[in-house]
């Protein structure tokens, strides 16, 4: 076993539906073997409405300025998440 951790920094593009932002990340376009993955997003505190995972058994935290996705790599699971931020107070 080898344990590897990478730092990205990622700019995805939102979808602003008239109230709210929808931001979406697909972080794999193929399923690959790991055996547990931590992410984090940083977020301005209190912006994010809701967060969803593509699997439901991955763990989701808020704790201040980010958003916290941990979990064991499920067996052909992508690791996608799309966060609902509130519209009024972002600035692009």
């Amino acid at each position: 076993m080898h344990k590897v951790a990478y730092r990205f920094i990622v700019v995805p593009p939102a979808h602003f539906d008239g109230a709210r932002y929808h931001l979406n990340l697909k972080l794999a376009e193929k399923h690959i073997s790991y055996e547990r993955a931590s992410i984090s997003v940083l977020v301005a505190l209190g912006e994010v409405e809701r967060v969803y995972v593509h699997s439901p058994d991955y763990l989701v935290r808020m704790l201040d300025d980010k958003v916290m996705i941990e979990e064991q790599s499920l067996a052909d699971q992508l690791l996608e998440l799309e966060l609902v931020l509130d519209g009024v107070a972002i600035m692009w």
